[in-house]
């Protein structure tokens, strides 16, 4: 799902993303006003001011490295997605413009999930 749906085009190469810039979002389903409040998390400590819209105001976002994603929450620019199923809906949406089932988000998320992985601890030589 994670190939057909087109994500690997942003979220690619050896860290599965973090290599550019692109714009979010890309499709314009609700208003712009409304993008940048998902469904705030209780939680959530910070609020979100600023109105903070990317690179140069042009809403361009570091697309985020998808390695050990599971462990990174929250998620987004702001943080106001706590879940990942959710954030994975909303790029569904917004980025591909298409509305996932359940199954279909369930499936992503099980990839991302196994994109984590134990932290590898190296000795480096001292001189």
């Amino acid at each position: 799902m994670f190939l057909h749906l087109g994500c690997k085009g942003c979220h690619s190469g050896i860290a599965v993303g973090g290599l550019s810039m692109q714009k979010f979002p890309l499709r314009r389903i609700w208003s712009i006003d409304s993008i940048f409040d998902f469904q705030k998390t209780p939680d959530f400590p910070f609020e979100n001011k600023g109105d903070f819209l990317g690179k140069d105001n042009r809403k361009l976002f570091r697309v985020p490295i998808l390695r050990n994603v599971e462990h990174t929450s929250p998620y987004f620019h702001n943080g106001s997605v706590k879940d990942l199923k959710e954030a994975v809906r909303i790029m569904g949406l917004y980025q591909t413009d298409v509305k996932l089932n359940d199954a279909q988000l369930d499936e992503i998320v099980e990839f991302l999930n196994s994109l984590s992985g134990e932290l590898v601890n190296y000795k480096m030589a001292t001189h």
